[in-house]
């Protein structure tokens, strides 16, 4: 009975750790792309644009970055030159869902296109894991 337990626990394991290596690769194949749209909005000149995958990368490639977090509210700034004033300023990113609630403890800033995926990984690699945990006490 406990190497039926133990096998469990490590397919649960092996299963969420491939989930959440596979969660990473697909949203950094899919930020970056050419059809996803960043917006952004430039502190200088307050003006508000889209930029593409490829575009966001080049300019934001080892630009500065810059989180700002109260407990209300959440901010993400890079700072590079902005394609409507030209001035090397903070750009905000401006995400699709910016949640920021129970003072602060709970914070999501996710576009729509990550929204499957991260539905995807709870699905596949955490619902399985608070499904079974409850029954391994039995192999165990």
């Amino acid at each position: 009975m406990i190497y039926i337990g133990i096998f469990l626990f490590a397919s649960l394991a092996i299963n969420f750790f491939y989930r959440t290596i596979n969660l990473f690769i697909k949203m950094n194949r899919l930020t970056y792309s050419e059809q996803t749209k960043h917006s952004f909005r430039c502190s200088s000149c307050n003006q508000r644009y889209t930029l593409s995958g490829p575009e966001t990368r080049q300019l934001s490639k080892g630009a500065l970055r810059i989180k700002k977090s109260t407990p209300k509210r959440q901010v993400t700034f890079i700072k590079f030159a902005c394609p409507t004033c030209g001035n090397y300023a903070n750009q905000e990113k401006l995400f699709d869902l910016n949640t920021t609630k129970a003072l602060g403890n709970v914070r999501i800033q996710m576009d729509a296109y990550q929204a499957p995926l991260i539905l995807d990984f709870l699905l596949k690699g955490v619902l399985p894991i608070i499904i079974v945990v409850p029954f391994l006490k039995l192999f165990v």
